[in-house]
């Protein structure tokens, strides 16, 4: 599950413990709602311990779209398991994670 938070200046979308295709439609909605913000939106992903395929597309395709259109994208953690999906699937670097930036 992902909720999001979100201040005056920028929202933070906090991913759950799991995120896969059972929840992707949830993702996507919450991404979908902060996708055209203009100020970087921060995606704290430090819970997930649980990650598959479907999801990981989504949180990809929202970073690209931002990126795209020059919105920024910040994340303020992401656990060891977010870390390790992303570098099996060679997601890593189009993510703009280095092999240590925001774990907790």
């Amino acid at each position: 599950m992902a909720k999001k938070t979100e201040s005056a200046a920028s929202p933070t979308l906090e991913l759950g413990e799991h995120q896969s295709i059972r929840n992707v439609g949830e993702l996507h909605h919450r991404l979908m709602e902060v996708a055209s913000h203009p100020d970087p939106v921060a995606i704290d992903a430090g819970s997930i311990t649980k990650v598959d395929t479907a999801a990981m597309q989504a949180l990809l395709a929202f970073v690209l779209e931002r990126r795209r259109h020059d919105h920024g994208t910040v994340w303020t953690a992401t656990s060891e398991r977010f870390q390790r999906v992303a570098a099996g699937l060679g997601l890593g670097d189009a993510f703009g994670l280095t092999p240590t930036a925001g774990r907790e």
